[in-house]
């Protein structure tokens, strides 16, 4: 039976509408903010940065949650994942790191249009692969580990930088992937309890 949360979005169909747009804006700072903040905690310890990114895929499985909800567009999801790259460039990340975020973004946006944007559980696993753009930091360290390595060094102290370096080894970047990506799912899962539980009787 059709919600009249899925008859608006079948009556909203054609181009990106303002409000779309506003709520790619404002969740895209959202997002960044979170990811920041949860990124500080490599001031403990190269080796405990990376988790910063696992903490905040769970954490972000709710704003997303609530972004999904009020688009009902095809590339929305794309061009929030590339902005949030884009931002994170200016604090360092290479630009190799966009075109992992395009790709991953371009996944996820198909994997929860196949689901009209209203369905659950291909939301949750199309927020899975919009958790591993993070990782576009680091897996460039697979097939150009100098050059990434070169423009950490330029933004911390050398002795950090060669810590991250030697932690982030093949393994481990390939492990903290399938981390984030786990990590995802049960932020995703999170964000459409949230969704269920408290905002939808809020009436957001």
């Amino acid at each position: 039976m059709s919600t009249k949360n899925d008859v608006n979005r079948e009556s909203a169909k054609g181009a990106s509408t303002g409000s779309e747009l506003v709520a790619v804006g404002v969740f895209t700072v959202i997002i960044a903010v979170i990811n920041f903040l949860c990124n500080v905690i490599g001031v403990f310890g190269p080796q405990i940065q990376p988790f910063g990114a696992v903490l905040a895929v769970i954490i972000i499985g709710i704003p997303f949650a609530l972004f999904i909800r009020r688009i009902n567009h095809f590339g929305l999801v794309t061009v929030m994942a590339t902005l949030l790259a884009l931002i994170f460039t200016l604090f360092g990340h290479h630009l190799v790191s966009v075109l992992f975020a395009l790709v991953f973004g371009l996944i996820s946006d198909l994997i929860i249009r196949s689901g009209n944007y209203s369905d659950p559980k291909r939301t949750i696993v199309g927020y899975a692969f919009f958790g591993i753009y993070p990782m576009g930091n680091v897996l460039p360290l697979l097939f150009m580990r100098d050059d990434i390595l070169a423009r950490y060094t330029q933004g911390a102290n050398a002795e950090w930088a060669r810590a991250f370096g030697e932690f982030l080894s093949t393994p481990m970047v390939l492990a903290l992937t399938a981390i984030c990506f786990v990590a995802a799912l049960f932020g995703g899962w999170l964000g459409q309890r949230a969704l269920r539980s408290y905002f939808s009787r809020a009436g957001l």
